[in-house]
């Protein structure tokens, strides 16, 4: 059973005081982040879109909203997709991965991505851009991973999906 909700613009506003991103909470990056509240987005490279996270306990279900809606191919459980993309740390704010600072987009299987891409991105359309906040059990659990995803870490993201390939 899927736990993913999709944002209306009502829901957003309704709950961005209780949405937000997480890390851990502190610098060592083997601190639990479980339960840390989520802090603004920060260090965000010059290419990359805007991450509008409100401040907040984080959620523990994945939430996805359509920042722009696509028209294009839809993603499926087996596609392959190239996408830009921004990830944050909840409880940071950080930047701990992106493909604007690189020359070209990011190709990915999505049988071999976090469960919260697989659940969040299925049935975005090319040329769409979506925000996603995946809970620590849809991510990288209570290991996390050294040394920018602490353990427990609600992860946001920011997806432009630029192609999709399906079998």
């Amino acid at each position: 059973m899927k736990t993913a909700r999709r944002w209306t613009l009502g829901a957003l506003v309704g709950t961005a005081a209780l949405v937000g991103l997480a890390a851990c909470g502190g610098d060592s990056g083997n601190e639990s982040a479980s339960g840390q509240p989520c802090v603004k987005a920060k260090g965000l490279p010059k290419q990359a879109p805007s991450i509008d996270i409100r401040k907040g306990r984080p959620l523990d279900i994945l939430m996805y909203r359509d920042i722009a809606p696509g028209d294009g191919a839809s993603v499926g459980p087996e596609s392959t997709v190239t996408v830009e993309y921004i990830g944050v740390a909840c409880s940071t704010g950080k930047v701990f991965a992106t493909s604007y600072v690189r020359s070209e987009p990011a190709t990915y299987q999505m049988n071999g991505v976090i469960p919260g891409w697989r659940e969040g991105l299925e049935g975005m359309r090319v040329g769409g851009r979506r925000l996603l906040s995946v809970p620590p059990r849809l991510a990288y659990g209570d290991k996390g991973l050294e040394p920018d995803i602490a353990p427990g870490e609600t992860l946001w993201f920011v997806v432009d999906l630029m192609e999709v390939q399906n079998p």
